[in-house]
């Protein structure tokens, strides 16, 4: 050998640990002492002796060989060019040709294994070939033996098959077949825009063979997200009734578990039912109700590279929704449910895909599978809680398409009231449901439905000549009870009584000076409700909420008003103020957040200078409401008097009172 140069390439085979060179080498020379101490010469007697001597002999050679390898060059280089040619003789041969050999030398090692354990448990034959080959033999005169061990092992499943199907089926689903389903469409009120696009859904699920030959295909997933009691259940159990197909019912904890896997194996169940359900009616409709429980991965999601900041397309954002910057949070689950809502991705995902016993066979003697059954079916989600899925879960293919069952507008609500009224006796005029209709602001189909059934219950709890018939009173005071809760009557002392009328009053007059142009007073109360020693509830004219800055001062002022008119009327403020301060607090801070101060950006760290932008707004709402309620006292006084009086009236009353004074 030449004279190696330092850091040119040799083609040497790295050198190998000393242990890892002689550790199977080592394993062989025991099992062949071991031989040879149960039994002299065993390598004449039996046929694994012989092949573990001759596997010894091949691994010594090749490792003196993997020796060589490491410090001769020529040896290593002749070596490559061996390799190469058997490469090339060999590669002409396809990949799949070499997988169905080994297969079939695995089969064959397998067998002798199974013959070698054979001819270890009985004398009826000499050696592994011959014990495999007669094992049916043996098996069918050893058949009662056989059959008393399954028998014992088969009681034993089917006691843990019994168990386990308890667990999996009770709460997983509940199947509704067609036309059992008391809803239709038209018992959906005020959700029309959602109503059309759930129909126009299931028409195309029953219409899908010639969406299909145009080239299109039915999306799989619906999601109807909004708030609480909208109708979105309702409007599911309407669709199994507009369409022929069954309807599969998944409660919010159908996939809750006590051992670990139940979980996957209600997902498994859930979707051989769809299967099933869908080749038997030619199609299905599933609701998952609370979709959300199904949880969240948490973590950030990968929206590829985004060269330069994109401005968010919200302008205004109220109420209490989600920074669309901060990251999902996971729903923290327990560990029986780790894993719930990847078997059920890939479950949606796996729908397409060849399955059964046939499929098998046929893949396993190397031919292509039989095409997979193209299922009908259309699942709906519902869930009041959107950010909280998983951004898997919302992606086109699977809930992509997403209907918002919002709450509905003045004319949804009144159809609503009017269809549920028609189910009661009452006397209510057409401009009783306006009102109610009106001045249930956010009102939900579930409230109202509880509003009217609400307002027949206290037809019967006092000694009515007519009971069971509806007057506006019963309805006007199951809309406050069910909206703000049972009333615990005004405070004892008469003074307290007139301090909280003079308070309420004081917040009427200058809503009704302020805002009635977009907003009027629902009604006002010197009851206790709850946490509140009185109250004047607004509702909205119209339902948006794009304001001016005046009108966001005007509300400071109406909040403030009551520091004032205390001031004005009883000479000195009470303690009622504190709540209604800390309300024009927040919404002067909103305000500074909006840009409607000196200060245009919004910057979190400087707290101290939020805080003075704040103070200036209340200071500025609380002047100009000082003035704009000095020359009212009389009105004040008024409607003050008019609520210890009555203790409840409407807004209508307040409203024509200060507009005829």
């Amino acid at each position: 050998m030449g004279e190696r140069t330092k850091g040119t390439p040799t083609g040497l085979r790295p050198p190998t640990p000393l242990f890892e060179r002689i550790k199977l080498p080592l394993i062989l020379v025991a099992f062949v002492a071991a031989s040879e101490w149960a039994s002299p010469f065993p390598f004449r007697i039996s046929f694994p002796a012989r092949l573990a001597i001759i596997a010894l002999v091949l691994l010594v050679l090749r490792e003196l060989h993997h020796a060589r390898l490491e410090v001769d060059e020529g040896w290593a280089g002749k070596t490559a060019k061996v390799e190469e040619r058997i490469k090339q003789r060999t590669g002409r041969v396809s990949r799949r040709t070499w997988l169905k050999v080994q297969r079939v030398v695995t089969w064959v090692i397998l067998l002798y294994a199974f013959g070698m354990a054979i001819n270890s448990l009985t004398t009826r034959c000499d050696s592994a070939v011959q014990c495999a080959v007669l094992a049916p033999r043996l098996a069918i005169e050893n058949l009662p033996v056989f059959i008393q061990f399954a028998v014992m092992v088969s009681l034993t499943l089917f006691q843990l098959g019994i168990m386990f199907y308890a667990m999996v089926k009770v709460g997983s689903y509940k199947l509704v077949m067609p036309g059992t389903v008391g809803v239709t469409f038209d018992d959906v009120w005020g959700q029309d825009d959602a109503k059309q696009k759930v129909m126009e859904q299931v028409r195309l699920l029953e219409d899908s063979e010639a969406v299909e030959a145009a080239g299109g295909y039915i999306p799989k997933g619906l999601l109807l997200y909004g708030p609480p009691g909208t109708g979105k259940t309702y409007l599911a159990k309407a669709a199994a009734n507009y369409s022929s197909k069954p309807l599969i019912l998944v409660p919010p904890g159908a996939f809750q578990a006590t051992f670990v896997g139940i979980n996957l194996l209600k997902v498994w169940m859930l979707f051989r039912a769809i299967r099933k359900l869908a080749r038997r009616y030619g199609g299905v409709v599933v609701f998952m109700d609370e979709i959300d429980a199904l949880g969240s991965r948490g973590g950030g999601v990968d929206e590829g590279a985004t060269p330069a900041p994109i401005r968010n397309p919200g302008c205004v954002q109220f109420g209490n929704r989600a920074d669309p910057d901060e990251p999902r949070k996971a729903i923290v689950m327990g560990m029986n449910q780790m894993g719930t809502l990847e078997a059920f991705l890939s479950a949606m995902d796996g729908m397409e895909e060849p399955r059964g016993l046939l499929n098998r066979i046929l893949v396993f003697l190397g031919f292509k599978p039989l095409r997979p059954y193209e299922y009908k079916y259309l699942m709906m989600g519902a869930t009041n809680r959107m950010e909280a899925l998983d951004p898997a879960l919302l992606r086109a293919g699977r809930f992509g398409r997403k209907i918002h069952v919002t709450f509905p507008k003045v004319d949804g609500r009144r159809k609503t009231y009017e269809g549920y009224l028609r189910k009661v006796t009452h006397d209510l005029s057409e401009e009783n449901v306006e009102w109610a209709a009106r001045n249930h602001a956010r009102g939900t189909g579930a409230e109202i439905q509880d509003i009217v059934n609400e307002a027949l219950l206290i037809t019967f709890r006092d000694d009515r000549e007519e009971q069971g018939i509806v007057h506006f009173p019963d309805l006007m005071h199951a809309m406050l009870w069910t909206r703000y809760g049972e009333s615990d009557g005004p405070f004892e002392r008469e003074e307290a009584r007139w301090n909280v009328a003079v308070h309420e009053a004081g917040h009427a007059v200058a809503f009704h000076l302020l805002s009635r142009h977009r907003q009027r007073i629902w009604f006002a109360s010197i009851d206790q409700r709850g946490k509140t020693g009185g109250m004047v509830a607004p509702t909205p004219l119209y339902e948006d909420w794009m304001l001016t800055r005046e009108e966001l001062l005007a509300d400071n002022q109406v909040s403030l008003a009551t520091r004032d008119a205390e001031q004005l009327v009883i000479g000195t403020t009470t303690n009622g103020h504190g709540g209604d301060a800390a309300s024009a607090t927040k919404d002067a801070a909103r305000m500074v957040g909006y840009g409607q101060a000196t200060q245009i950006g919004v910057y979190d760290a400087d707290e101290k200078e939020v805080r003075k932008q704040t103070e200036e707004i209340l200071t500025e709402a609380l002047d100009a409401c000082r003035e704009l309620l000095a020359p009212h006292k009389a009105d004040i006084e008024a409607v003050a008097r008019l609520l210890c009086e009555r203790g409840t009236i409407t807004g209508d009353e307040i409203h024509e009172m200060l507009e005829a004074a």
